[in-house]
């Protein structure tokens, strides 16, 4: 009973509830309706409550192999890594990290002061390292938190300009854009193969 499901569980989240369980049963339900732009959605509102859930993952890949994914644009193996190392713990870990570090710092250079002795000095030169790399981690986190989505729920035209005239591509429902303007009717987007241009904001769902 799919279909009444879903009337369900939007009726929970019009009155303003959200919770990754909830974003999860509602991207299955519309799975197995064969709504897969939908399904995408939901799986992809679960998962930015809770990133680490491993099945919610596993059932966007499934969705995600019955669409015609575009070709993502290749990356520096650094950036790959600095990717997946800032997707290994939560913003609120990273500011803890930030804050107890912060903290250590403090302690060794009034120890210092207190008594100068070399080892200390270094451990002090250390602590400040970590300290900037936790604070570089923790901006590029927040930036990257603080970034929009949305997923194509029809196969559509990208636009040179907000209007339907130059018409530069189409994307097929389903992937993945990066809002990177929104107006009233229209969103300047990028995709993962490098394309940016003016999509409708009818034929695009936000998470």
């Amino acid at each position: 009973q799919y279909d009444s499901s879903i009337v369900i569980y939007d009726s929970i989240i019009s009155t303003g509830y959200e919770s990754e369980e909830l974003y999860f049963n509602l991207g299955n339900c519309y799975y197995l309706k064969g709504n897969i732009p939908k399904s995408i959605l939901y799986f992809e509102k679960s998962l930015k409550i809770n990133p680490f859930n491993l099945e919610t993952k596993e059932n966007l890949d499934l969705a995600n192999k019955r669409i015609t994914k575009i070709e993502k644009l290749p990356q520096l193996f650094t950036t790959t890594y600095w990717n997946k190392m800032l997707a290994f713990l939560t913003l609120k870990s990273w500011s803890f990290l930030m804050l107890l570090f912060v903290w250590i710092l403090s302690i060794t250079i009034y120890l210092f002061y207190s008594n100068r002795k070399k080892v200390i000095f270094k451990l002090i030169v250390i602590f400040t390292l970590f300290n900037v790399f936790l604070l570089t981690a923790l901006n590029s986190k927040i930036k990257s938190n603080n970034k929009t989505y949305g997923i194509l729920q029809e196969n559509t035209f990208i636009y040179k300009q907000a209007n339907y005239n130059n018409n530069i591509g189409e994307i097929n429902q389903g992937n993945k854009a990066l809002i990177l303007t929104k107006e009233k009717e229209w969103s300047y987007v990028s995709f993962e193969n490098g394309l940016k241009g003016w999509v409708q904001n009818d034929k695009i769902a936000i998470f």
